[in-house]
């Protein structure tokens, strides 16, 4: 079995000095498999709905080989929103000939329009971060 994870942009490595998706595969006793390249640069995705992460991802990634179907793979990410990226990866898996088996993700969060609405500001035991994508006040 094989994991594949997203690739990192440049930017996004330099910005957080680690790649997440690597250290947890890392951490769980495994290791990448079969790498996948950028075809074009997207847009960061945070902020964006559910629609425009679709669009950004849209054939942005290739795998560097064809891939094996006797190998079966699982995609990694480290955080799912909107599922977005982990389409795509299968998209570029199933294009260069492998075969999902499925994918696995540390966390996952809701999308701020499907986020439940915060309670107004000074009820008793509101979450003051409650509806905010990550937290934290709007």
């Amino acid at each position: 079995m094989a994991l594949i994870a997203p690739p990192s942009s440049s930017a996004s490595r330099v910005r957080r000095g680690v790649d997440p998706v690597a250290l947890l595969v890392s951490a769980a006793g495994g290791s990448l498999g079969p790498s996948l390249a950028r075809t074009r640069v997207v847009r960061d995705q945070v902020g964006l709905g559910r629609v425009e992460r679709s669009s950004n991802l849209d054939g942005a990634f290739r795998a560097r080989r064809p891939l094996s179907t006797s190998s079966p793979i699982v995609l990694v990410d480290d955080v799912v929103t909107s599922g977005a990226t982990l389409l795509e990866l299968r998209r570029a898996v199933r294009a260069a000939g492998g075969t999902v088996l499925g994918a696995a993700a540390l966390a996952g969060t809701p999308l701020r329009s499907e986020a439940v609405p915060a309670a107004p500001p000074g009820t008793p035991g509101a979450d003051p971060g409650a509806g905010v994508y990550g937290g934290g006040t709007a």
